[in-house]
C-alpha cells in the first residue's frame, strides 16, 4: 500500500507559495495507525520533502518555533537549534518583517510571502522572497512551512531601485516644504524646486552657493551645525535667511544627519518652511497688544487714577471739617484718605506697567528696577536686579517683549513658587542677550507637561518673536530658573521683521 504525497501550488521559487498535505488512502484499506504514527508520519514526509528543496527551508511550529531545517539553511546557519525562533536566523532588518509574516499566515489560515532587499555581508543589496505555509490538520494549523528563495538579480534589483526613486522624486518634487540635503561645508547636493523658490536661485546657482552665505546672521550657522553635531538632529530651528535677490525671509527647519552606513558623517539633511508671513502676522498682533494695553494704561492714569485722586481730596477737607465737631469721625475719613491713595499709587503701578519701553538708553533696566521695587512692595518679596553691562538704546517692541517675560516670571514665581528671594539679571555676552529670573521657591513641577501653562507659552512666543530661546527649568539649589537668550543685534540694531 502507497500513500500519496499532495501538493497544491507551484513548487519553491515559483510566483506562489506552494502548501503541502498527505493524502490517505481510502478508509476501507487504511489500517488503524498508532496516534504517534499518525502524528509523525506526514512530519517526516514533509522533512524528506524540505530536504529536497533548493533553497533553505524549514518545518516550524505555529509560534514560528524551528521544528526541523534542512540541509540547505542548516549549512547557511552553521546549524540550527530545535526550539528557536527562526527570526534568529535571518538578518536583524528582516526579522521583525518575518515574525509579522508568520503571524498574520497564523491568523488568517492562508499562505503568505513577503519579498524584501538585505544587507548582504559586505554591505551588498540581495533580495529574497520569504514564504510561509500553514499545515493543517484537523482543522487547526500544527505547523508552519518556511521557504526562503534567493531572487538577487542585479537588473530586477536596479529596476525596483529606480522605480523606489521615482516614487521619492515624486514625493519630493510635489511637497510645498524646502527638502534638501547638503555636506557638512554647507554645499548643497540635492533639493527640491521648493527649494529653489524659496531661495530664488536656478539649481545651477544654488549648487555653487555655500549655505553659509545664506544665513541673515551667520552665529546662527554656527548654532545649528554645533546642536545637530551633538543631538543627531534639530526641530523648529527658527533663523533668518537672505534669497538671492536680498530679501531676507523667516525659516523653520528641522534636519537630520546624512550618513553612511558605517556611521559617516556625509552631511545634513532637512526640510526649510518659510514663516515670515506668520511672522509677521505674529508681531503685528503683539503690537496691536501693546496698543491695547497702552490704551487702558491711559485710561487707568488719567480716567480711574483722576477720580480716585478727587475722592482722596474730598476725604482729607471731609476730616478737616469734622476735627473740631467729630474726631471719631475725622480719624474714619482720614482713614479713607490713606486707603484712597493707595489705591491711587497702584493704579499708577498698573498704568505703568501697561506702558511700552521707551526707547532710551538704560529704558529696559530702569522698568526692570521698578519691576523688582513694586514685587518687593506689594508682595513683601526681597526681589533685586542687575544689569552690570552698559546697555545700548532698544528697540521699543523688542525692549517690551524682555520685560512682559520678566513680569510674567516673576508673577509666576510669587504665585506658584513662594519664594523668599527674586533675583532679575541681564547681561550680555559676546553677541548674545541673556535674561534671568531666578528665585528660591518651591520650583516647577518635575512633569514637563505640568509646567507648561498659558503664561509659559506666552513667554516662549515673546521670545521666538524677539529671535531667541526661553528655558525654564528647576534651579540647580531648588526654586525655579527662566532664561531668555536672544541675539543683542536685535535689541539696539532697529526693528526685528
Amino acid at each position: 500500500m502507497k500513500t500519496q504525497v499532495t501538493r497544491s501550488g507551484p513548487l519553491a521559487g515559483d510566483a506562489q507559495p506552494a502548501t503541502y498535505g498527505v493524502a490517505d488512502p481510502p478508509a476501507a484499506l487504511r489500517p488503524r495507525p498508532t496516534p504517534e504514527a499518525e502524528s509523525s508520519e506526514p512530519e517526516d514526509l514533509l522533512r524528506s520533502l524540505l530536504d529536497e528543496v533548493g533553497g533553505c527551508a524549514a518545518l516550524l511550529s505555529p509560534a514560528g518555533t524551528v521544528r526541523y531545517a534542512n540541509r540547505a539553511l542548516a549549512s547557511l546557519t552553521s546549524g540550527v537549534t530545535p526550539g528557536v525562533g527562526i527570526d534568529t536566523y535571518v538578518p536583524s532588518e528582516t526579522a521583525e518583517q518575518l515574525r509579522q509574516l508568520i503571524e498574520r499566515v497564523v491568523r488568517t489560515g492562508r499562505p503568505g510571502s513577503s519579498q524584501i532587499i538585505e544587507s548582504g555581508t559586505h554591505r551588498e543589496a540581495a533580495a529574497r522572497t520569504y514564504r510561509v505555509g500553514p499545515v493543517v490538520r484537523g482543522g487547526r494549523i500544527v505547523a508552519l512551512t518556511f521557504l526562503r528563495d534567493d531572487i538577487t538579480d542585479p537588473g530586477r534589483i536596479l529596476l525596483a531601485l529606480r522605480d523606489s526613486e521615482k516614487r521619492y522624486r515624486t514625493v519630493v518634487e510635489n511637497a510645498r516644504d524646502a527638502i534638501y540635503a547638503t555636506t557638512r561645508e554647507g554645499r548643497f547636493v540635492d533639493f527640491n524646486k521648493a527649494t529653489l523658490d524659496l531661495l530664488g536661485y536656478s539649481a545651477e546657482e544654488l549648487r555653487q552657493v555655500d549655505a553659509r552665505d545664506l544665513y541673515v546672521n551667520p552665529g546662527d550657522r554656527d548654532a545649528f551645525r554645533w546642536e545637530i553635531e551633538q543631538r543627531g538632529s534639530v526641530e523648529d530651528h527658527e533663523v533668518k535667511m537672505r534669497r538671492k535677490d536680498g530679501t531676507e525671509i523667516h525659516c523653520q527647519i528641522t534636519a537630520t544627519l546624512r550618513c553612511m552606513n558605517d556611521g559617516t558623517v556625509l552631511g545634513y539633511q532637512g526640510i526649510a518652511r518659510d514663516i515670515t508671513m506668520r511672522k509677521r502676522l505674529e508681531r503685528e498682533v503683539l503690537e496691536a497688544t501693546a496698543r491695547e494695553q497702552q490704551r487702558i494704561g491711559h485710561d487707568l492714569h488719567d480716567g480711574l487714577g483722576q477720580r480716585l485722586t478727587g475722592i482722596a481730596f474730598l476725604s482729607r477737607g471731609l476730616a478737616q471739617r469734622l476735627g473740631d465737631f467729630s474726631p471719631e469721625l475725622a480719624a474714619q475719613a482720614t482713614r479713607i484718605e490713606r486707603l484712597v491713595n493707595e489705591a491711587i499709587a497702584q493704579t499708577r503701578r498698573l498704568a505703568r506697567g501697561l506702558e511700552p519701553v521707551a526707547p532710551k538708553e538704560g529704558g529696559l533696566v530702569m522698568v526692570l528696577e521698578e519691576l523688582a521695587h513694586s514685587t518687593e512692595q506689594m508682595f513683601g518679596v526681597r526681589c533685586t536686579c542687575h544689569a552690570p553691562d552698559p546697555l545700548l538704546p532698544w528697540d521699543t517692541l523688542i525692549a517690551t517683549n524682555v520685560y512682559r517675560i520678566a513680569q510674567e516670571a516673576v508673577t509666576n514665581a510669587v504665585k506658584h513658587g513662594h519664594p523668599t528671594r527674586i533675583v532679575i539679571e541681564l547681561r550680555c555676552r559676546q553677541d548674545k542677550m541673556i535674561l534671568t529670573i531666578r528665585d528660591d521657591g518651591t520650583g516647577i513641577p518635575r512633569a514637563p507637561a505640568e509646567a507648561e501653562g498659558l503664561g509659559t507659552r506666552i513667554m516662549q512666543y515673546r521670545a521666538r518673536m524677539i529671535g531667541g530661546s526661553l528655558e525654564l527649568v528647576r534651579g540647580s539649589g531648588g526654586g525655579t530658573l527662566v532664561r531668555c537668550t536672544f541675539p543683542a543685534a536685535n535689541a539696539s540694531g532697529g526693528r526685528h521683521e
